[in-house]
């Protein structure tokens, strides 16, 4: 299942304005931006089995590895503000709970 997108946050989310919302709920590749922007924030609300999430600075492929997470982390909200210039692509694996990024 593709990454649920919010534009500005969504009712009960408070999100700063002009920000977008990605949820994954499953392992699985998004491309969620091309281009330049700001990794914000990352939120690890269920943390599955044996999990991992890798953020790359890259529009088609996994180079240049801006964040990365393992389920032994366990819950996180981490306001990262992170740069990247050439996009935002998120490799999501294992038994896959649930996580919210905030660009």
């Amino acid at each position: 299942m593709a990454a649920s997108i919010r534009n500005g946050g969504g009712a009960g989310s408070q999100s700063f304005q002009g920000t977008t919302v990605a949820i994954i709920t499953a392992a699985e590749t998004n491309q969620l931006v091309t281009g330049q922007g700001r990794l914000r924030r990352v939120l690890v609300a269920n943390v599955g089995t044996t999990a991992t999430i890798d953020v790359y600075d890259d529009a088609a492929a996994n180079n240049n590895k801006i964040y990365e997470w393992v389920s032994a982390d366990g819950k996180k909200n981490d306001n990262v503000d992170i740069p990247f210039q050439a996009g935002l692509r998120v490799v999501t694996g294992g038994t896959f709970g649930r996580v919210i990024l905030v660009y």
